[in-house]
Parts: structure tokens; C-alpha cells; sequence
């Protein structure tokens, strides 16, 4: 059995990140506005010295006041009713591939924790890791996130679910898009570069690594090695 670990935004699901499209969606069913981009707006001011130019990343306030249920349910819907349409069949694929040779899946993203549970039950995954929004009295609070995979925390993530279930990084697969993703391919026995942006790409051919993109798509006629 294998470890794979697989990216949403740019991997999973190409385009805009699914959490700026869930954002307006959002707006689009006004369940959020003006109070809510305050504070969003109010979060970037007070985190702007921790965070600097990573605070966009970190601030989830759009979503204050929201019940968590309420935000689980929207999530939910938005997935099924459009972020569906967006996933990358190749990378799709792969996890199908993973899931038939009894190989344990991970979603490992960034996105919001609903959105990534979401995308994993059309997948039929059980396990995700992803942002976890603070709650108080059952609402979500303007605060940062309380997990949130991204950069090296995806390679302290790894790690951590390495030594849980005593399993080498020779036997790690992963998945990622991003030059930010760079830490934890590097360390993987399998490293995948899917749709890769200019430095990874430039990256993973340096590595020798696996990469899925269009062109080779096109090229193979195929969904990627190991999915048929």
C-alpha cells in the first residue's frame, strides 16, 4: 500500500482556486456581502505584519458569522452545482487508479475544509486535510485558520502521517500543481507535477518527475500512465 497525496486548486480542479470561485458564489446566492467583505477586509489590516504576503491566503473572515452547518451545506451545493464541472479528468483518473490498487488517498489542500470533504465524497475518499476555519458558538470567526496545508506545512503534514502509520517516503505518491508544492514533491518517492505552473514545470523537468498536462494528454490520447 501506497501513501498518495493529492492537491485540489490546479490539480484536482483547474482554473480559478475553488475557494475565490466559492467566494462568488456566495455572493451570487447573497449569502454574503458588504458585512462580510469588511471583514475580510478588517483581517487583512490586523494579520498584514504576521503574515505579510500571505495573509490573502490565510484570511477566511468572508465567511464570519456563518454557521459552520450552514457553510458545510453551501459548500456542498456549490461543489455539486459547478465546481464539478471544473475537475481535471486526468488527475480524476490517477485517483481512481490509487483507490482501485488499495492505496491510501489523501486530499491535502489549501482550500476550506468544506469544499475539500465535498470534493472527496464525489471522489469517494475518505480522508482530507485541509484549511479548518475557527468556530465560536458554532460560527465562523474572523480568526486564521486553525490548519492550513500549504507550502512547507504540507511536508510537516506528510511527515507526520509517515511516522502515524510507519510507512517510508519511498512509498509516498503526490500530486501538486504550484511551485509552493515544491517542499514536499522533493522529499516524495513518487513526485507528480499536474498542470504544472513555469517553475515547477521547469522544476519537474530538471527532476526527471512524472508530469500531466494538456499537451500531454493530447499527445498520449491517454488519461495518464496507470489509469486504464
Amino acid at each position: 500500500m501506497k501513501l498518495v497525496l493529492v492537491d485540489i486548486d490546479g490539480t484536482l480542479v483547474r482554473g480559478p482556486s475553488s475557494e475565490r470561485r466559492f467566494a462568488r458564489y456566495l455572493r451570487e446566492q447573497r449569502r454574503i456581502g458588504a458585512r462580510e467583505a469588511t471583514s475580510f477586509a478588517w483581517f487583512a489590516l490586523r494579520y498584514l505584519p504576521i503574515y505579510g504576503s500571505g495573509v490573502l491566503r490565510k484570511n477566511k473572515a468572508y465567511l464570519a458569522g456563518i454557521p459552520e452547518a450552514e457553510a458545510r451545506d453551501l459548500a456542498e451545493e456549490f461543489v455539486n452545482a459547478s465546481l464539478v464541472h471544473s475537475l481535471f479528468e486526468p488527475a480524476c483518473a490517477k485517483v481512481r487508479y490509487h483507490l482501485q490498487h488499495g492505496d491510501e488517498v489523501w486530499l491535502l489542500s489549501g482550500t476550506l475544509n468544506f469544499i475539500a470533504m465535498s470534493v472527496a465524497r464525489l471522489l469517494r475518499l475518505e480522508h482530507v486535510i485541509a484549511s479548518e476555519c475557527q468556530l465560536g458558538n458554532g460560527k465562523i470567526l474572523a480568526r486564521p485558520p486553525l490548519t492550513h496545508p500549504y507550502g512547507k506545512a504540507k511536508l510537516q503534514i506528510a511527515r507526520q502521517l509517515c511516522e502515524e502509520k510507519s510507512i517510508a517516503w519511498d512509498q509516498v505518491v503526490a500530486y501538486a500543481d504550484s511551485w509552493a508544492d515544491r517542499h514536499l514533491l522533493e522529499k516524495v518517492g513518487q513526485p507528480i507535477a499536474v498542470l504544472p505552473d513555469k517553475k515547477l514545470a521547469a522544476l519537474a523537468a530538471k527532476r526527471g518527475w512524472e508530469t500531466i498536462d494538456d499537451e500531454i494528454v493530447l499527445a498520449t490520447g491517454r488519461r495518464g500512465i496507470g489509469t486504464e
